[in-house]
């Protein structure tokens, strides 16, 4: 069930986010074609350049919105009268809305960067010929002796860099986690009133008391100069159990304390 529900909200969510990427990378494709145009027409190129980050930075805002609204709309509104009478498991309606939402998230920053990519050599005029040779040459002159450098002076290692970006999705699964529990503290009954300004309100409580904790921790580390390999672990454990928690905290609201009133 947790399939066809994930397959649902991908293809709603679809409809919202595929025409804004081939937007972003349409618009990248335009700029750097205004970039060869006549000197009195730069302007064009100026303009289309502040477009082109200003929707990179609107894609991050705008997968945020949806991440919020997705969850809120369809479990914590009049939405969620239909959704909870379903014959699926409420970690199966977390669980499709987590995973839709890190898809979305990913898939917006490999978007992002296939439009700077596209910019970067769109501006440049080289053309595929050219380019191939030059990323061999850039690898082999630039990128190795780099990787060297990371693995005998920093001890990083491809399996550091694997860990790294693990770490950085279970960063990603805590903080969205964070919001659902937010908003699922705010629709409780005390607060039914007002449950967007509590649900704020939550999320900053639950912020403050995560730095709260972590505060001690750091005092304690204050004096050493801690390894990449334990930062990227301390990131990995920390942000797990908090993702735990969190999930565990919303599901017990929404299966024991749900109120759409």
């Amino acid at each position: 069930m947790l399939a066809k529900l994930l397959k649902y909200e991908l293809k709603s969510t679809a409809r919202s986010f595929l025409p804004l990427y081939g937007g972003l990378v349409g618009l990248s494709i335009i700029t750097a074609f205004f970039y060869h145009l006549q000197e009195n027409m730069q302007w064009l190129f100026g303009i289309a350049t502040a477009l082109l980050f200003a929707l990179m930075f609107g894609t991050m805002v705008f997968t945020l919105v949806v991440i919020i609204q997705r969850f809120y709309n369809n479990l914590l509104k009049d939405e969620g009268y239909l959704m909870f009478t379903l014959p699926v498991k409420t970690g199966s309606l977390i669980g499709s809305k987590l995973i839709a939402s890190v898809i979305w998230v990913l898939a917006g920053i490999l978007v992002a960067c296939i439009s700077f990519i596209v910019f970067m050599f769109g501006v440049s005029g080289l053309s595929i010929s050219e380019i191939v040779p030059m990323l061999k040459d850039v690898f082999s002159h630039e990128f190795a002796p780099l990787w060297y450098a990371l693995q005998n002076n920093i001890g990083i290692k491809f399996g550091l860099i694997i860990e790294m970006l693990i770490a950085a999705i279970v960063y990603l699964v805590a903080f969205i986690l964070q919001l659902y529990t937010a908003m699922s503290i705010g629709q409780l009954p005390p607060f039914a009133k007002h449950k967007v300004g509590f649900a704020v309100l939550a999320y900053i409580a639950i912020y403050v008391l995560i730095q709260m904790l972590l505060t001690p921790f750091g005092f304690m580390t204050a004096n050493i100069t801690p390894s990449v390999q334990f930062l990227t672990n301390l990131i990995l454990i920390s942000n797990g159990i908090l993702a735990v928690v969190f999930y565990l905290v919303t599901y017990f609201i929404l299966k024991k304390k749900l109120n759409l009133e």
